[in-house]
């Protein structure tokens, strides 16, 4: 009996003990168990993240290289064709010229996503003429759909504004890509481009829709296509090419100019792209032409957008234009009665090159001046008995300061021969600041050409020094340059030294903020590499006439 109690005092121990220790003890141990089970639930998916996401940048990587490769081969190899068959250069250098302006768009889609990465893309907020833009678009992408065999539509509202402000680089560039990706995805039936202009209480919005008929995209898979380094499935990459890039930039470029990019999509059927974007109407600064009622134009072009931009122009050179849907409806009202024609070359029916040798047929007494623009130039290098009868063409998309250049010339009441420029252009002297040599023989050889005078030097402390002893009556300025770049010579030059002299940007850095950089050094304008002919002549006669 006298055990009993101690057995019991010992159980109650017992009890007291497994209530304040060991239940607490296991209460701890379950918990650390369960959040090592659940931080290693977390380190598998982490785990699988981050090899799906390793797995996507070396598929990218791989894709990247083969795109970047692919242009580059055809780049070299052209040009060695060219070398190797004289008598075929210009065909093969205008190929390696369109391989290398492949090259230039994924190396400027590089660009973008890093500078989007790192927070330091800006849009520039300037006077956008919105008919150019769609033309310029509308004209190239029109192109690759017949190519293709598909039909392309163009729907517009009726009181769409003809100037916005905004950045026309990146307006392009989202549009461009949104419509190469509706062609590249459809084998059959059509692309339609529309576009809406909506006013609302918080400000007036556009938006732009892109509808196809292609394979469409499953619904499981629309939240992947807008992320970096993949596509809605990666065997489309394999299958129809390209880097991945285009949707994401797009989608983060329509954010900064306070829009979005939506998508609606079934698989078979077709997909549509919904871009959206702010619109404040704006006004193009005025344009200082002497009206000119005497000269006589005609518009000649299938495309309802290029006739209205064409119109445009003309007009705000006090211009009276007259405008025809198609080379027929030309014929058959007073084909004589101009004196220059704005002639589209590809139109159906009747292209340009017929319009041109049916005008030559009439045997007139004096031949109109022929402006002859396409995005199919290449087309006219077969064509030798019309080739003579054009004055001036134009590639597509076209460069508005050029064709104003041109007009303008027309308008002149005393024509200017090549010679008499040349004359006039030996007085001029220009300093040319490029360190790279094959840039610097470009820029030399088209001022040769033009009978400028020029001095050139490699770095920007050289620019400063010689700008210090000489007077010039233009400076091309290179921005990166060993010893001083050309933005640290600009401000020497501006504010130390006090030279006026214009100072034009040569550089390779094409962003806003880059430019932005260069006025603010006080250069007067800028150019992006690679440079124009036509573009950097029209830019100099701008400044030194």
């Amino acid at each position: 009996m006298p055990l009993l109690p101690l057995w019991l005092a010992t159980l109650a121990l017992l009890c007291i003990e497994a209530a304040f220790i060991f239940s607490p003890m296991e209460r701890t141990v379950k918990r650390s168990f369960a959040k090592l089970t659940s931080l290693k639930e977390q380190a598998e998916s982490s785990a699988d993240e981050a090899r799906r996401a390793s797995k996507a940048k070396s598929e990218f990587l791989s894709s990247m290289s083969h795109e970047l490769r692919t242009p580059m081969n055809g780049l070299f190899g052209m040009i060695e064709l060219a070398i190797d068959n004289p008598d075929k250069r210009n065909i093969y250098l205008r190929k390696a010229e369109t391989a290398g302006r492949q090259l230039l768009v994924l190396i400027n889609d590089i660009l973008d996503i890093s500078k989007i990465e790192a927070g330091k893309i800006k849009i520039e907020q300037a006077p956008v003429d919105l008919l150019q833009v769609l033309d310029d678009v509308v004209s190239l992408q029109r192109v690759y759909c017949h190519r293709k065999g598909l039909e392309f539509h163009y729907l517009k509202d009726p009181d769409l504004p003809h100037v916005i402000k905004g950045d026309i680089t990146r307006i392009s560039q989202i549009l461009h890509n949104l419509l190469s990706n509706a062609i590249k995805f459809t084998e059959q039936g059509s692309v339609t481009l529309k576009v809406t202009y909506t006013k609302r209480p918080n400000g007036n919005y556009l938006s732009f829709d892109v509808i196809d008929t292609g394979i469409g995209i499953e619904s499981s898979k629309l939240d992947n296509i807008f992320k970096k380094f993949e596509q809605a499935d990666q065997s489309t990459t394999r299958e129809y090419g390209g880097t991945e890039l285009g949707l994401s930039i797009a989608k983060q470029l329509a954010k900064l100019m306070l829009g979005d990019i939506n998508v609606t999509s079934f698989v078979g059927q077709g997909s549509t792209f919904s871009f959206t974007m702010a619109a404040e109407e704006s006004q193009l600064p005025d344009i200082n032409v002497e009206p000119s009622a005497n000269l006589r134009c005609a518009i000649v072009d299938d495309l309802q957008t290029s006739r209205e931009y064409f119109e445009h122009v003309v007009t705000s050179m006090s211009i009276v234009p007259q405008s025809y849907d198609s080379a027929k409806a030309y014929l058959s009202d007073s084909p004589l009665a101009f004196d220059v024609i704005i002639l589209d070359l590809s139109m159906p029916e009747m292209s340009g090159v017929d319009l041109l040798e049916q005008l030559k047929a009439m045997n007139p007494d004096k031949f109109p001046k022929i402006i002859l623009i396409s995005a199919e130039l290449e087309r006219l290098e077969d064509e030798n008995d019309v080739s003579e009868l054009i004055w001036r063409t134009h590639a597509k998309p076209i460069n508005r300061r050029e064709l104003e250049h041109d007009l303008g010339r027309l308008i002149e009441t005393k024509p200017v021969s090549h010679n008499d420029v040349k004359e006039g252009n030996k007085k001029k002297r220009i300093l040319l600041a490029e360190d790279n040599e094959i840039n610097a023989e470009i820029v030399k050889t088209i001022l040769q050409s033009e009978g400028y005078k020029f001095l050139h030097v490699k770095n920007g402390k050289d620019a400063v020094d010689v700008g210090k002893r000489h007077q010039f009556d233009l400076i091309l300025m290179d921005c990166n340059m060993p010893v001083m770049g050309g933005i640290e010579a600009s401000t020497i030059l501006r504010k130390a030294l006090e030279v006026d002299t214009p100072i034009v940007a040569l550089t390779a850095n094409a962003f806003a903020e880059d430019k932005e950089e260069c006025l603010a050094a006080g250069m007067t304008d800028f150019l992006a590499k690679p440079l124009d002919k036509d573009t950097l002549l029209v830019c100099i006669k701008k400044y030194i006439g």
